[in-house]
């Protein structure tokens, strides 16, 4: 699930993956 989609967009990024 991609909550910081906004964040890094184009990657599937987790919020516990990736906090930033």
């Amino acid at each position: 699930m991609c909550i910081v989609r906004a964040w890094c967009p184009g990657e599937t990024c987790d919020v516990t993956v990736r906090p930033f």
